[in-house]
């Protein structure tokens, strides 16, 4: 550990600031005592400062867990200090993307394909079983388009990556093991499947993945996390419920990308897209007043509990059909 008063690089500071501390949350609190407490000086110059009253307070302030705009800043700081130069600025990121994201594209144009040829049929099965007309579920991303992240969060990501990385070099990435980190990214490549209702979403679970450690569709190497009653991945304003992916999917060339797959109801699926503006404002470092968070969060649980009655409903309405009609 630096002697008390010491400067050093960001990229260098956080690594030894790591292996003093015991969870990246007490970094997270680093960047908020640099800013806002007058016993430790700023960030000046992409510099960190080190005392022992900062280092203590690490340990007091651990539990504080919302991204802060300090948080960012480093974000861009480690970026600046340990990405190639040449793709340093965004318009130099974004050229250099481009050919990986052709080719997740290609990757996840081809799983989504395989998924809903499978999907469809089960679907034909479904509605012949139950005799009526209803959508079962529908898959986002056929326009190729929305398969894929976004540059610019691809690029946040990447910072992020950097920065809880307690292992990272003292050097600027070469160009090769920036790609490499990029493609280890879980869900490059993503699209949904968008079910009626819960009872459908665990239809599809069954189809795709059977069970934990099984290969998707038989055939790829997957592994999956739920997002609907795993209380360790259940996180504030969030809000949506699904069964999450991660699918290792390989190229004609030999290379392999991940495309990640969310299974929802459509009301989860509702809720997401009008609550994911709050969500990344908030992982960004925005603030929301107390009322607004506990609020936003009592209004999904109940949209849970919603969909939870619902497909308890339709049973009972098939049974009941099913009764009459013998």
């Amino acid at each position: 550990m630096p002697e008390a008063g010491e400067r050093f690089p960001v990229a260098t500071g956080l690594r030894i600031l790591k292996s003093e501390t015991t969870a990246f949350s007490e970094l997270r609190i680093l960047a908020e005592l640099a800013v806002d407490r007058p016993s430790v000086s700023g960030l000046q110059a992409g510099f960190l400062p080190v005392d022992k009253f900062a280092v203590d307070e690490f340990v007091y302030c651990a539990n504080l867990v919302p991204m802060s705009k300090s948080e960012m800043r480093l974000v861009e700081q480690i970026l600046e200090e340990l990405l190639p130069e040449q793709i340093v600025p965004e318009r130099g990121f974004e050229r250099w993307f481009a050919p990986l994201k052709l080719r997740v594209r290609a990757q996840a144009l081809k799983l989504h394909g395989e998924v809903g040829v499978r999907l469809e049929t089960a679907r034909q099965e479904i509605l012949r079983r139950e005799g009526l007309v209803r959508d079962v579920w529908f898959m986002t991303g056929g326009d190729g388009v929305s398969l894929m992240k976004s540059v610019p969060s691809v690029r946040s990501r990447l910072g992020r990556k950097l920065l809880e990385d307690g292992d990272r070099p003292d050097r600027r990435l070469s160009l090769e093991e920036a790609e490499e980190i990029v493609l280890s990214f879980r869900d490059l490549g993503r699209f949904r499947v968008v079910c009626d209702l819960p009872l459908d979403v665990e239809e599809a679970r069954k189809i795709l993945l059977p069970e934990p450690g099984a290969f998707l569709l038989g055939r790829y190497p997957a592994d999956s996390k739920d997002y609907t009653y795993d209380l360790n991945l259940r996180k504030a304003l969030k809000g949506h419920r699904a069964w999450h992916f991660k699918v290792e999917v390989e190229g004609a060339d030999g290379q392999r990308t991940f495309v990640e797959i969310q299974l929802m109801t459509l009301l989860q699926h509702a809720w997401d897209r009008r609550n994911h503006p709050l969500y990344e404002w908030y992982r960004e470092g925005g603030s929301l007043p107390a009322r607004l968070q506990i609020n936003d969060i009592a209004l999904a649980e109940t949209l849970h509990l919603v969909d939870e009655q619902a497909s308890r409903n339709w049973e009972e309405f098939l049974a009941c059909r099913k009764g009459e009609s013998s």
